[in-house]
């Protein structure tokens, strides 16, 4: 018993590689009909999790960074009932992280303005855009809730603030200092 098991594990060694073809693109996996499909067809795919994310609705919205994370990124958005992939938006910042309002009616993504991260609101009914920035900083990482006017941003290093996406007022400021760590 002990020798069968011994072959049986050295047989496993031996199989020969998987040479079969692989195409590169992003692929959604249906299981309930066990099959693929290919959404995006090129050979520069680069995704982080914190910039896709499902819609309500069953849609998937997507931004993709085909030189790499650390170059500009297109936002893509998957209809699931029409089976249609729209690019829309061509320019996001480099890294940039998507957030998705509560009712799932605006998406929320940073974008490079004069070397700034600014937020960018994309109302997804009729694609209308909305641009907070700020000339001498950069605010990244939009966070929403309810209120599609209202979001909560990281600005440069250490501090989070609320704000009105429309007028710019911050109605919250909370400093985080980073964590110092010896050794």
């Amino acid at each position: 018993s002990t020798q069968s098991r011994s072959s049986a594990a050295s047989d496993v060694y031996k199989r020969q590689p998987d040479n079969s073809q692989t195409e590169n693109g992003l692929w959604l996996y249906n299981i309930s009909t066990d099959s693929y499909e290919k959404l995006l067809a090129t050979d520069s795919i680069n995704l982080t999790e914190r910039s896709m994310t499902w819609l309500a609705n069953g849609d998937l919205v997507f931004i993709n960074f085909p030189n790499g994370i650390y170059s500009d990124g297109e936002l893509w958005h998957y209809d699931m009932g029409a089976q249609q992939l729209n690019l829309l938006e061509s320019n996001t910042a480099s890294r940039s992280v998507l957030s998705i309002s509560r009712d799932a009616t605006h998406i929320y993504y940073e974008v490079t303005i004069d070397n700034q991260k600014s937020i960018t609101r994309l109302r997804l009914s009729d694609g209308d855009k909305t641009t907070y920035s700020r000339t001498d900083t950069d605010i990244f990482m939009p966070a929403v809730y309810e209120n599609v006017d209202q979001v909560l941003v990281n600005v440069d290093c250490c501090e989070k603030e609320l704000i009105d996406i429309i007028t710019g007022a911050v109605s919250y400021t909370h400093l985080t200092l980073p964590t110092i760590y010896s050794v």
